[in-house]
């Protein structure tokens, strides 16, 4: 920022002997410009791992929905086939009584018949 280059900078105004100054300035001055560049290359990945962060919440959110749409078709399945076997019983048992009432009438209608043959 430019006020902590101009606090960092003042003492390099400073005269020493053998002109030292102006290659600590320009030092402080490029590390100045690096760290601020690091910083914005730090903030711009901090604003794009929330956007990635947002992301992945909305994709949680959409998850949990279709997980729960799919809860509840499994149900519906379950309940639909439950009852199909329910159904599949009783025609099972009434095709088995049909048949016990078949055999029985044949077999009273066919003892006093001849056999041919």
């Amino acid at each position: 920022t430019p006020s902590a280059r101009a606090a960092v900078g003042a003492p390099a105004a400073m005269s020493s002997p053998g002109g030292v100054d102006g290659d600590i300035g320009g030092n402080i001055e490029e590390s100045l410009t690096n760290a601020e560049a690091q910083a914005a290359e730090l903030e711009e990945r901090a604003r794009l791992l929330q956007t990635h962060f947002q992301q992945a919440k909305a994709n949680m959110t959409e998850i949990g929905r279709l997980c729960d749409e799919a809860d509840q078709s499994v149900k519906r399945s379950q309940k639909f086939l439950n009852t199909m076997a329910q159904r599949i019983h009783a025609l099972d048992e009434q095709y088995k009584h049909l048949m016990a009432e078949d055999q029985a009438g044949i077999l009273q209608s066919g003892a006093g018949a001849p056999k041919t043959g």
